[in-house]
This record gives C-alpha cells, sequence and structure tokens, in this order.
C-alpha cells in the first residue's frame, strides 16, 4: 500500500527550477576554531545553547560530527556578521521560528492532477529547517515553508493516535503494565524489502497503489500571483519490482541516492563542505534531473499566473 507524500506552499527555489535566476553559492566548510572567536559571553548563554542545540538537531540529526560543526559555524558566524541579527536565537529564528504543533495538525484538503482530493497533515521533515535557513542565501527570501503528508498509512496512524496506541507511556492492563507503542511496533509485521517478500505481497494482491509527490511554489513575481506546482514522476510498486526487483520506495530513494554517488565520482559536484541538495549549483542539477530521466525518474511542471 503506497502513501501519498505531499510539499506544501513553499515558496522556495526548487531542483526543477534551473531556469531560476540562483544566487552565488555559500561554501560550508566546518571551521571548530572559529566557533569560539568574537562571540561576547552574552551571546553564548544557557537560552542561546538551547537554541544552538535545536537548531543543530533539526539540521544536523544523526549527521558525522563535521555536519553538526557545519551548521554551528553558519548560524555563529551570522551572528558576527552584521548583517544578521547579533544573538544566537535571533539567528536560528529570524524571519520565524521552529513550532512544536500536535499531530496531524492543519489537516487540508488538496487537489492533485490525475489523482483527486486527499487529505494531508503537517509532518516531520528536514526540508522545513534547512530550508528556513537557507531561504536567504539561496532561496530568495522563502517564507511559510511546510512539509505535508497524508494516504492510506497516515489515515491508520491517525485512528492509532486517536486510541493512545501510539503513546509511549505505559499503561495498566490485568494487572501489568504495557506500552502501546511498543506493543504496536512488535504485532505490526515489517515492510517486505526482500525480493520473495516483495512478490509474495504483490501476489496477494494490493488493495490501492497511488502516490504523489509534489512541491508548490506560491508568489509573486512581476505584480501578479504565481504558482509553481512540481510533480515528481518514478514507477510504482510493481513496475519498480519489473525494473529492478525491489519496492518503489527502494526504486525512488536508492536511485536518487546512486545518482548523487554517481556525480560526486564523476567530478560533476564541485562544491565542497556540508550542504542539503537544494545548494547545488545549476549544472549539476540539471546534470540529476537528465540522469534520473533515464531511470524514469522525471519531474512535470505546471506554472500558473492569476491576472487578477
Amino acid at each position: 500500500m503506497s502513501l501519498l507524500r505531499n510539499t506544501l506552499s513553499l515558496t522556495a527555489l526548487l531542483i526543477a527550477m534551473p531556469a531560476v535566476e540562483r544566487m552565488s553559492p555559500v561554501i560550508i566548510q566546518p571551521q571548530p576554531v572559529e566557533l569560539q572567536i568574537d562571540l561576547p559571553l552574552r551571546k553564548v548563554d544557557s537560552r542561546s545553547q538551547q537554541c544552538l542545540a535545536k537548531a543543530i538537531y533539526w539540521e544536523a540529526r544523526g549527521e558525522s560530527e563535521d555536519g553538526m560543526l557545519a551548521v554551528s559555524s553558519v548560524i555563529l558566524n551570522r551572528v558576527k556578521d552584521e548583517r544578521f541579527p547579533d544573538t544566537v536565537c535571533a539567528v536560528v529564528y529570524e524571519g520565524g521560528e521552529f513550532k512544536k504543533v500536535p499531530p496531524f495538525n492543519r489537516p487540508e484538503w488538496v487537489d492533485f492532477r490525475g489523482l483527486g482530493k486527499r487529505l494531508m497533515c503537517d509532518h516531520h521533515h528536514e526540508e522545513t529547517a534547512t530550508m528556513g535557513l537557507l531561504a536567504d542565501e539561496y532561496l530568495k527570501g522563502a517564507q511559510n515553508i511546510y512539509f505535508r503528508y497524508g494516504g492510506p498509512g497516515c489515515d491508520l496512524a491517525k485512528r492509532f493516535w486517536e486510541m493512545g496506541l501510539l503513546s509511549s507511556e505505559p499503561v495498566e492492563v490485568d494487572g501489568g503494565k504495557i506500552v502501546p507503542m511498543r506493543l504496536i511496533n512488535k504485532l505490526a509485521p515489517p515492510a517486505p524489502k526482500y525480493e520473495k517478500e516483495i512478490q509474495q505481497a504483490i501476489d496477494s494482491g494490493l488493495v490501492i497503489e497511488e502516490g504523489v509527490m509534489l512541491i508548490r511554489i506560491d508568489g509573486i513575481k512581476d505584480g501578479e500571483k504565481v504558482r509553481i506546482d512540481s510533480y515528481v514522476n518514478t514507477p510504482g510498486l510493481i513496475e519498480s519490482f519489473a525494473k529492478a526487483r525491489i519496492s518503489h520506495e527502494a526504486y525512488f530513494t536508492g536511485q536518487c541516492g546512486w545518482l548523487f554517488t554517481k556525480m560526486l565520482l564523476k567530478g560533476e559536484v564541485t562544491q565542497k563542505g556540508v550542504f542539503p541538495p537544494e545548494v547545488l549549483e545549476a549544472g549539476p542539477r540539471a546534470y540529476f534531473l537528465k540522469e534520473a530521466a533515464k531511470l524514469d525518474i522525471t519531474v512535470d511542471q505546471y506554472i500558473e499566473r492569476r491576472l487578477f
């Protein structure tokens, strides 16, 4: 059963927009020594440490030490730059703030081309943090960046959450204590990942196979309201299995990961440092999209203008 994946209300630069004017890249190079230079003590108090820690968590959790240092370096160098606020928290929260919202926040019906309306909710993903912090340098001052998610799997998770089955707090049952989330994890069947398991899932019959990945930009250009929708097309489960004997999600993420590795080996990426894909220059972006198309991973772009 495929999930719907959707990114909404992004006023940001896309990998699918090589024609859009881009700013000169800022090379991010970890410099641990610089982290302690020219920073008055008032700027590194306990609250500043908390703000910095949160930014590192949201941007570089799971990354290497160098990746975390790169995030720290960018933030602290901005503190010293007169073009930016002069405290760590002001830099981290400039133009907005990290907000903790309840699960399944801001449900909204979204009409997808060729699929119809599906209910989407806010979803925890790294793009909202990385794009927010890179908005001024690379994304033309993007604001209101959201990542949203929906589909059958999300609907099922919401029902579990409403019943308290996703709680990590123990509950008493027949004189004993059970953690609902652990019970769900124990009883839920694992997603098929090996060839025989995927074949069995296909042979047993799919209830539904549908999925959408949409990157939407809303903004104003030349005084007119403009919406740019970019739909990512990729083989579904049955087609991916026929092509590579793997699942559709493994095909999409795996092939894209392989392409980035190929680009590094062939010298297509000349930028240095630790940075997310949206920082790639126009040349590497175009190369990636052309190579991805050979693997049947394509992007359809629709531009709408509202005259009045």
